[in-house]
């Protein structure tokens, strides 16, 4: 089973495709848990439950179940130094559910460059922390500025999300 088809149920523990989630029903469901709710968040309750990384806390973890499942997030569920700043600003903003959307973006912004720099070392397996480097400081603004997408106008388009 792969983490990606298949997720686990949130009341029966069973696991299912997730293009099915959405539609089952089940016994062991509450009803107060339905009721007044117009839209479920099915998919994202479920993938609280599969394992987050050791240095996330319960709110970051919030934050990364919500998270869109595609290659960025992967690489911000994998790098220490995103995770760290996804702990510190959950710490300094995680109560207010406004700012995980934020928190959202910015980790994303960090996955992104950090995927770019790999493509462009061609270092398939480094960390943001192996970037952080003055001898890597030319791949790291040619990165920013390719993420950023910089032109010759010097003008700079908002990151895409």
């Amino acid at each position: 089973m792969h983490q990606l088809i298949y997720i686990q149920r949130e009341y029966c523990y069973g696991y299912y495709a997730k293009y099915e989630l959405w539609r089952l029903k089940y016994p062991l469901q509450p009803e107060s848990s339905t009721k007044g709710k117009v839209r479920q968040r099915v998919f994202s309750k479920s993938r609280m439950m599969l394992p987050t990384p050791p240095e996330a806390n319960e709110s970051l973890a919030e934050v990364l179940s919500t998270m869109r499942s595609d290659d960025v997030s992967r690489v911000c569920k994998s790098d220490t130094l995103i995770l760290q700043l996804g702990r510190k600003e959950t710490f300094r903003l995680g109560h207010e559910k406004d700012a995980h959307s934020y928190i959202r973006s910015k980790m994303r912004e960090l996955g992104r460059l950090l995927i770019c720099l790999r493509t462009r070392t061609g270092l398939c397996n480094s960390s943001l922390k192996d970037f952080i480097d003055p001898t890597t400081f030319k791949d790291f603004v040619e990165a920013a500025r390719e993420v950023s997408q910089f032109n010759e106008v010097h003008t700079s388009m908002p990151p895409h999300l």
